[in-house]
């Protein structure tokens, strides 16, 4: 058996967007853009979980509540 238990090598587009809980546009997005690689075998296309991993990683993290509470309150003149 490859891999750890019953983890799949590749998912489909939509399986990855259902793995993230995003949108299977923004998934077909980072495949037009190159971020993420497809690879096909037949009619069959597949995005590799490693490389679905990595592009996660890539992404910024997200900013603490209070950061972004002082961010949008309003500047005294």
């Amino acid at each position: 058996m490859i891999g750890k238990a019953n983890k799949p090598i590749a998912v489909s587009q939509e399986a990855a967007a259902d793995l993230l809980g995003i949108d299977r546009r923004k998934i077909a997005q980072a495949v037009k853009s190159r971020e993420l690689i497809s690879h096909q075998n037949g009619a069959a296309v597949r995005l590799l979980v490693s490389d679905i991993e990595q592009w996660v990683r890539s992404w910024p993290e997200p900013q603490s509540r209070r950061a972004r509470a002082r961010k949008d309150e309003p500047r005294c003149p």
